[in-house]
């Protein structure tokens, strides 16, 4: 049996911060983060106009991650959306779990 190994040459690191401003400046590209506000907006605005004035809004770990961490982007948005008088928050198990970890 014959073993060949060849140098790799090692990938810069760049700091978490760096990676999500570099994610954020694409997503502000594409308009994706305030079409997607746009959406939820509509959708909520759908769902009310049926008589639904109560909703039960289950949560991904996304949103409670950037609530959690104050993620300045999201922030207001999502707290404005989340926190209606008489919606229920529901988030699973496996949305806890996501949330304590940290990225790698």
């Amino acid at each position: 049996m014959r073993v060949i190994a060849e140098p790799v040459e090692a990938l810069p690191r760049r700091s978490h911060k760096e990676v999500m401003e570099e994610i954020w400046r694409e997503q502000d590209e594409r308009g994706y983060v305030r079409k997607a506000k746009e959406e939820i907006d509509e959708y909520l605005r759908e769902i009310r106009g049926y008589g639904m004035s109560k909703l039960r809004i289950y949560l991904d770990a996304s949103p409670v991650i950037y609530m959690v961490e104050c993620v300045e982007r999201y922030f207001d948005y999502l707290e404005m959306r989340l926190f209606v008088p008489d919606d229920t928050l529901v988030a699973s198990e496996l949305t806890r779990l996501e949330t304590r970890v940290k990225p790698i």
